[in-house]
């Protein structure tokens, strides 16, 4: 999954792993924790389009919870590791 944003952005927000709403559109940040953290940047004055959001850990790693839900578990450090991004993008960025 990757991170959306500016890619020359002086600021990153990196989350832990995606949640299942992400999971599910591919993309960081989003369903209500995309609102809550819209609205966050917006009371702190910081334009969106200026900054870049990834995850630590890139793909959705979940248990089944009941019929229709998933509830994700917490990156370890290898898990990080092997599918982390964010060392490749602090890479590519100087």
């Amino acid at each position: 999954m990757p991170g959306k944003g500016c890619r020359q952005a002086r600021m990153m927000v990196v989350g832990e792993r995606p949640g299942d709403n992400a999971g599910l559109a591919g993309g960081p940040f989003v369903g209500l924790m995309g609102c809550l953290f819209d609205q966050t940047l917006a009371e702190a004055g910081i334009p969106s389009d200026q900054i870049f959001v990834t995850n630590a850990a890139k793909p959705f790693q979940f248990e089944p919870l009941g019929k229709h839900r998933r509830l994700h578990h917490s990156p370890n450090a290898d898990e990080i590791a092997r599918y982390g991004t964010l060392r490749q993008w602090v890479q590519g960025w100087g």
